[in-house]
Order: structure tokens, then C-alpha cells, then sequence
């Protein structure tokens, strides 16, 4: 019996073999919430352009225009720069959801990518807050205060930045080391004003305790500098019900 199992498995690994079959990246199981069920799927593009996604399903509910919406948002960041023209690019991600509320999903986006006779694989990180009710994605400004209008004659605009700033230094030399261009409430206010889109320098995704926020960095030190600031810490800046 053992003899002829050993039998049956190498003959499945010979006919993998001559039929040219490639091991792709499997995404995770169906996860399960208190909400909807988030079901892993697949979007493959030839051989080697290979993107997980999520699908929201739950009985009684039509969550069509949110995973339309997931779609084309993740195929649109993730090759929206090379207009069909995929010749030599491998593409791996995966997805996870920090946060899957009743009313906001967020979701977290991570892999690599490589063109063919560059030096080595970039990173790829990026991520996509919906809210759910409107179908509507949502950059940073939407979600939380990071410029006051300075209405108020001696108001500093850079205020909000200035706090989250705090947490980047937390970090340590390291982190405001290699980024200094960015390392000033200044910058990271003009960074802020323009995150969450295409081609952005700062990501942002929720928790149900934090807000996480990404700034690129180069590759050699990962590719990007993530921090978390506790919700309780910036209530007074979030603009939205983060459930």
C-alpha cells in the first residue's frame, strides 16, 4: 500500500512536470466576521502576474458595487502605469483586512514586483479604505483631520501633522535617518493632502484600535516606514464612524 502511494505521488509530480504546470500563490481561506464573510480570490495574467483580492459576501446582502469597486481599485494601482503592455513584469500580491467593519473595510495590500533586466524586485504595498454603505473609496483627508484651515488668526495648519510626526521619531534614528526630506511637519502635511492614490508616498489603513500609516522609503530599508497611533490618541481628528 505504502509502495503503491509513493507510486500514485510520483506520478502526479511527472504529469505536473511535463504539462508545464506552475505552483501559484494560494490565497487564504474564506474568513469569517461578525459582519460578512470575506472570500480570497485570484486575478492571474499569464504566468506571471498573480493578484489576490478579496470578495465580501453575506446571504440577504448585495455587496456588488463594493467588490467591483475592490477590483478595479486594486488592478488600477497595481498595473494602472503599464497600459496593457505587461511584456517581462512579474506582479505577486497578497491581501490582508485589518479592519472589517460594519461600515468601513480597510485593507492592506503587499508583495513585489520585478521587470525583466532591472537589478532586483521592488516592493509593492499599498491600500484601499471603502466605505461600505456608499461604496465609496476614502483617502486619509477623508478619514482624519491633517491640515487645520487656519481660520484662527495664530492657528498652525501643521498642527495634526505635527503629532503624527511624533510617532515616525518614536521610530528612532533610523526611521527619520533615511527619510529626511519627509522628516518635518511641513512635508508630511503635503504627503497627507495626496495619500492613498496612485503612485502616493503615504498609505494609510485602520485597525479597531489604530490608525496605520506608511511612508515609502527606499528598498534597501524595506521600502517603506510604517507606524501605528492609538485611536483613543486622535479622536478629536478622526472625521468618520470607524466601525
Amino acid at each position: 500500500m505504502k509502495k503503491r502511494m509513493i507510486f500514485i505521488l510520483w506520478i502526479s509530480g511527472l504529469l505536473c512536470v511535463l504539462s508545464g504546470c506552475v505552483p501559484r500563490p494560494e490565497a487564504a481561506g474564506t474568513i469569517k466576521t461578525g459582519n460578512y464573510d470575506i472570500v480570497p480570490e485570484i486575478y492571474t495574467r499569464g504566468e506571471n502576474i498573480s493578484i489576490a483580492y478579496p470578495s465580501l459576501q453575506k446571504k440577504k446582502e448585495d455587496f456588488s458595487a463594493v467588490n467591483s469597486l475592490i477590483l478595479e481599485t486594486v488592478l488600477e494601482y497595481a498595473l494602472g502605469g503599464y497600459e496593457d503592455d505587461f511584456a517581462g513584469l512579474s506582479l505577486e500580491l497578497q491581501f490582508r483586512a485589518p479592519l472589517a467593519g460594519s461600515e468601513i473595510l480597510s485593507l492592506i495590500f503587499e508583495g513585489y514586483r520585478y521587470l525583466e533586466n532591472t537589478a532586483h524586485p521592488t516592493d509593492v504595498f499599498f491600500t484601499v479604505n471603502i466605505e461600505l454603505r456608499r461604496a465609496i473609496l476614502l483617502q486619509l483627508p477623508d478619514m482624519v483631520n491633517v491640515a487645520k484651515s487656519s481660520k484662527k488668526e495664530g492657528e498652525d495648519k501643521h498642527a495634526p501633522a505635527k503629532a503624527y510626526l511624533l510617532y515616525f521619531e518614536g521610530r528612532g534614528a533610523e526611521a527619520t535617518g533615511i527619510l529626511p526630506e519627509k522628516n518635518s511637519a511641513e512635508a508630511l502635511t503635503a504627503l497627507f493632502q495626496e495619500a492613498d492614490l496612485p503612485g502616493a508616498e503615504v498609505w494609510s489603513y485602520w485597525t479597531e484600535d489604530v490608525l496605520g500609516i506608511s511612508i515609502s522609503a527606499p528598498h534597501v530599508t524595506g521600502g517603506h516606514i510604517e507606524t501605528e497611533i492609538p485611536r483613543y490618541e486622535i479622536l478629536d481628528s478622526v472625521l468618520i464612524s470607524i466601525r
